[in-house]
This record gives C-alpha cells, structure tokens and sequence, in this order.
C-alpha cells in the first residue's frame, strides 16, 4: 500500500535529502535549500542524511567551499547514518540517486509517493500548474499541495532516463564538480522558494 499525499494542513512540511555518505551531495542540498527557504521560517523543515554516512565527520571541505561561495552556512554540519525514522517522519524524501530512492523505499513501502530523485522531482515540479496551488496559503500548506500536485503529474511527464536521474557524485572529483553539483541544487532550491511563495487570489 502506498502513501498517498494527505490533504490535511500541515503544521510543518519534512524534507529530508539523502546521498551516500552525507558528505557532498545531500548536504549540499540540505543546506541551499535551507537559506533559499529562510523566508518560511519553521514552516519547512530540512534534514539530511546518508545511506552508508559515518555519523559525525565533517562535510567535503570542497562541498562546502561551494556552499560558502552560495551564501550558504555550512559550519558546524555533521554526518547522520540514514535510519527508517528520518523516512517515516519526513513528508518528501530527495535523494541523490536512484539508489538511495530505492533503499528509502525499502525502509518505508508506505512512502512510496513521497520519494523522487532530486532531479525527478526538479522537472515534476516544473510541470506542476501553479494555479493548483492554495493562494495564501502558508509555506507548508502549499507544500503538501505541491507534493500531491507532483504525484499527479507523474505519470504525464516524460520520464528522463535512469542513468540521467542521478546526481553524479563529485566525491573524489576536482573542484569543478562540487560547483556544477551545488550549482544545479540552487536551482532546486530557488523552484521551490518560488513555488512555495504565497501568491493572491
């Protein structure tokens, strides 16, 4: 049985990103979408974690060079070992790969509808009618509607190619790679500031 998105207000809205070792990519994201998102307040909340992290170590030092370079804070960031819990109470999961979609499936069937690569979910929700969405409604209102939304437009979308849903891992890459990786996850974060941002009726 899947999880169908739920049509109740949210008081918050859970995203939680994932990549392999909570290092590069998903902290990356974590923390791009964090600033982008800042105007919401409590409204989002942001995690990230890592299918196979060693809990405790330190961000890439390139990753967050990029993250500096972006306005982005990444002091103080520390790995998290992925667990079915982050899975259960997140409302969205991204993640970097197919891969980590698959193992968060596996740790929560239920969740299903609620798990896209972070660049699936980048082109859904470019489909995803804005007019759908509740006018002035709050960041996680609108959230949860732009999930469902997604959901929706799923099966309506072209597809990209499975090697092509993957965000590469820059780990072990030169400098360059961390830039395009954080490069492409700003443009995540800025989609979804303006989808989220209340609009007038």
């Amino acid at each position: 049985m899947t999880h169908a998105p739920r049509h109740a207000a949210p008081e918050r809205f859970r995203i939680l990103l994932v990549c392999t070792g909570n290092l590069c990519r998903s902290p990356m994201a974590e923390l791009l979408l964090r600033r982008a998102l800042r105007p919401f307040g409590d409204r989002i909340e942001l995690a990230s974690a890592g299918t196979h992290a060693t809990p405790g170590a330190a961000m890439h030092p390139l990753a967050a060079r990029a993250l500096t370079e972006r306005g982005a804070d990444p002091e103080g960031f520390r790995s998290r070992r992925l667990t079915d819990a982050d899975v259960a109470h997140a409302d969205l999961v991204l993640t970097a790969g197919r891969e980590h979609r698959a193992r968060c499936v596996e740790l929560s069937p239920v969740h299903l509808l609620r798990c896209f690569t972070v660049r699936q979910w980048h082109r859904l929700a470019g489909h995803v009618d804005t007019a759908a969405l509740p006018a002035g409604a709050d960041a996680a209102r609108r959230a949860e509607s732009l999930l469902a939304e997604a959901v929706a437009v799923r099966g309506t979308v072209r597809p990209l190619a499975p090697a092509a849903e993957s965000l590469p891992d820059p780990l072990r890459a030169p400098a360059e790679a961390f830039h395009s990786c954080a490069e492409e996850l700003a443009a995540v974060a800025d989609r979804l500031r303006a989808l989220l941002r209340p609009t007038v009726s």
